[in-house]
Order: structure tokens, then C-alpha cells, then sequence
């Protein structure tokens, strides 16, 4: 009861948050659609700086006697961020008229962040097996936008995936949403996020004629 609870997104303004649709179903089986918060800010790096200032503020408030350490490192943090952002821009420029479609949809934010060209997802709801209609669309969307790239996450190729790759000659990629990534130690998400630049700049990369 004592713990102080620090939500590390607050204060990011509602315009920045992406909203997306999925539905469940009641017990007699009718579709209710929400919209829920899709909640991968953190793989956008600019958001990330925001919930760094959230987090270091909380910290120092919580350990007043050592609160300029934490604003020292938190600055130090923020300006990498800011490094990591311009690379990123500077980057993904060349690959960023290729589309390509991801497992789930764990990656808008980075997506709007560097204006990349997303075509679709396999899997609209984390866990929700996609119904043959969304995979007929999806399948029709790769054909008339020349998508050539699938990303799938860490940990090997879903079965769905693998097969609706292969199906449509889709080259198959890594793509980490970071969810389950191990990011503690310093330095640790920018690792893991240009990990993330290097797979979309070399799978997008124009083919060779």
C-alpha cells in the first residue's frame, strides 16, 4: 500500500496515442468492436524521452538525497535518445517507400514516427487467431502494393506466419516490440532499438536489379 505507482506514459498528449479497433464477442456470439490504446509507445524514441523525464522526476522524488545524480543521468539519457532519433531518420530515408507487413500490430508509433509504409498486420488482436477474411484482404493489399517483407518476432516464425509468407513470397524478417526483451543495464534499449534499424534497413533495402 505504500508503493508509489508511476505511470511512465502520463502526461503524453491524447493526440499522440494511436487508437485501434478490435472486437470481441458475447456469450450468444455477437461482435462488440473498441478501441483500445495501443500501448508500444516505448518503440518511439522521441515518446520514450517523455516517460525518461516521468521516470527520473519519480525517482528523484523518491530519493531526494540523490536527486541530482538521477538528473544527471536521466540528461545524459535524453540526449543518446535524441541521437538515437536523428540516426533513425537518417537511416531509414532510403527504405522508406517499401512497404512491408508485420505479425501484430506492435510497431505504429515507430511506424509514424519515421514514415515508413506499413501495408497491414496478420494479426490484429495479440493472440486472436486472424480470420481467413482479414487474411484474404491482407493477402490481396501484399499483391497490389508489391510488398515483399513480412516481420515476424523474436523467437522463430509463427506457423501462420511462416505459411502466409511462404504462400506469397514474402522474405521474412525480425521485429522486436521489446515486450519480453531483457533491457535492463545501461545502454540497453538503444541496443535493442537499432537491432530494430538494422533489420528494417537491411530487409527494405531496394532490391539489387
Amino acid at each position: 500500500p505504500r508503493l508509489r505507482v508511476v505511470e511512465a506514459a502520463a502526461g503524453i498528449p491524447l493526440s499522440a496515442l494511436i487508437v485501434g479497433e478490435c472486437a470481441d464477442h458475447d456469450h450468444a456470439g455477437h461482435e462488440h468492436h473498441h478501441h483500445p490504446v495501443n500501448p508500444h509507445v516505448w518503440l518511439d524514441p522521441v515518446l520514450v524521452r517523455h516517460m525518461v523525464t516521468n521516470i527520473w522526476q519519480a525517482v528523484a522524488a523518491a530519493d531526494p538525497a540523490n536527486a541530482a545524480g538521477y538528473q544527471r543521468n536521466a540528461e545524459a539519457l535524453l540526449e543518446r535518445l535524441r541521437a538515437l532519433d536523428e540516426e533513425f531518420e537518417r537511416r531509414l530515408g532510403p527504405v522508406r517507400p517499401q512497404p512491408f507487413i508485420a505479425y501484430h500490430d506492435a510497431f505504429p508509433y515507430l511506424v509514424r514516427r519515421y514514415r515508413l509504409k506499413q501495408a497491414g498486420v496478420v494479426e490484429e488482436s495479440a493472440e486472436v487467431e486472424p480470420s481467413a477474411r482479414h487474411l484474404s484482404q491482407l493477402a490481396a493489399t501484399v499483391r497490389a502494393e508489391g510488398v515483399r517483407v513480412m516481420f515476424n518476432e523474436p523467437g522463430g516464425p509463427r506457423r501462420l506466419a511462416q505459411r502466409f509468407a511462404r504462400d506469397l513470397g514474402l522474405d521474412l524478417a525480425t521485429l522486436d516490440p521489446l515486450e519480453k526483451t531483457d533491457l535492463s543495464g545501461p545502454g540497453a534499449y538503444e541496443a535493442a532499438m537499432r537491432r530494430n534499424l538494422d533489420a528494417l534497413e537491411a530487409a527494405l533495402r531496394p532490391a539489387t536489379p
